[in-house]
């Protein structure tokens, strides 16, 4: 069986079935795989060979000439699965990776390429070639209209990485490409995000420079602070870290990209960045060295578990930054993706009154600066503040 992802592309497929037609597999073009079919010059009968006949089978005659009409390019993608592989040797790659598990594609061309190769496959393999079908959505431009060259209206991806580098872009396909919906292309998301990813390189540079002296422990990844000397700011960053991981694995797990890439960036941006980094400024220039040493070992394991999660979505500048911390693996890419339960001991230091009390004071100082933004109060204005609380 096959299953589709989303599951309404199900109904398409079926219908595409149920109205299927003879399939003319010949193309008049120059480019393309040579119809494998020679014409007797003296008795017009048509041999088909795998290999270059050097005479006509039934009359034996040798004026042969080979059709020049070539295969619809959708016939020899059909057999892509299997023809990549060794088909019709039965090699052990073959016999490892046939059927696949997952297939990615555009739902532009669901009959065109899915529904050929699962008939291939069938009538090859005797199997279906994948067990899930992904579709994705169409990039069109920002009026919503199909990219073409005819209309002038196609993006050049490599000029838009050379704008705003690789990371960005793929971040912005991430984020908006919702599962089997088109996404309009501007190239002011971009920008955003290229912002994005100078705020990940910049809370990184400063966090790292107050590392530092850092002493990175022998178990890395696996160490842990003194549960004494960790502030309520650092049992705030795990608590806010615990609960991106789960928002992210169940989003993974259930093809929801994304979610996944909203929750990374609301994380990275609005909790680490924004205030996280803020919060522990006066601890980092204190005089107190167990909290320092417990907010820095806490720093440290955020960034790793950081850089991991956004790998994925930010390939490059993930590995780059990850390549400079003190704990750290190999490489980004071969490292353990992180979840809540290789974490558990880590995310145990985590308080849930702790990120209570820290969303309380974010909402008020975010309050202080919203009022302060619409009565045209200069940030450098001093306030005296009177805040009311109930009982609860």
């Amino acid at each position: 069986t096959i299953r589709f992802e989303p599951e309404s592309w199900t109904k398409v497929y079926l219908h595409w079935m149920n109205i299927i037609e003879d399939w003319c597999i010949s193309r008049q073009i120059w480019w393309g795989h040579r119809v494998p079919a020679w014409n007797c010059a003296n008795c017009s009968h048509v041999t088909v060979s795998e290999t270059d006949p050097t005479a006509c089978e039934k009359c034996g005659k040798t004026d042969l000439k080979q059709e020049d009409d070539v295969l619809d390019t959708w016939f020899s993608s059909a057999l892509w699965p299997f023809s990549t592989m060794g088909w019709p040797e039965e090699t052990e790659t073959l016999k490892t990776f046939y059927p696949t598990s997952y297939l990615v594609t555009g739902h532009d061309i669901i009959f065109f390429w899915v529904a050929r190769m699962i008939m291939m496959g069938l009538e090859f393999k005797r199997d279906v070639p994948f067990r899930t079908v992904y579709i994705h959505g169409l990039v069109r431009d920002s009026q919503g209209k199909k990219m073409s060259k005819s209309s002038g209206n196609s993006v050049d991806p490599v000029e838009m990485i050379e704008k705003h580098g690789a990371d960005a872009l793929r971040f912005s396909f991430l984020a908006h490409l919702h599962s089997g919906k088109d996404f309009k292309f501007a190239e002011q998301r971009l920008e955003g995000y290229r912002n994005f990813m100078n705020k990940i390189w910049n809370a990184a540079r400063f966090a790292l420079s107050h590392l530092a002296d850092f002493q990175a422990p022998a178990d890395g990844v696996k160490a842990l602070p003194n549960k004494i000397n960790i502030s309520v700011f650092d049992q705030w960053i795990i608590t806010k870290l615990g609960e991106v991981e789960k928002t992210v694995e169940e989003a993974l797990e259930n093809e929801k990209f994304s979610e996944a890439a909203t929750a990374l960036y609301q994380f990275t941006w609005n909790q680490f960045c924004d205030w996280y980094i803020e919060f522990t400024k006066p601890i980092m220039a204190g005089t107190n060295k167990e909290e320092r040493a417990a907010t820095q070992l806490v720093m440290a394991q955020t960034l790793n578990r950081m850089m991991r999660l956004l790998h994925p979505f930010a390939p490059f500048i993930s590995e780059e930054i990850y390549q400079k911390l003190p704990i750290r693996s190999k490489a980004c890419i071969v490292d353990q993706y992180p979840n809540i339960r290789n974490d558990k001991e880590f995310l145990s230091l985590g308080s849930a009154q702790a990120a209570y009390e820290i969303d309380v004071v974010k909402d008020v100082v975010t309050a202080i600066r919203n009022i302060r933004g619409e009565n045209r109060i200069s940030p450098a204005e001093k306030l005296k503040i009177r805040i009311g609380v109930t009982q609860d």
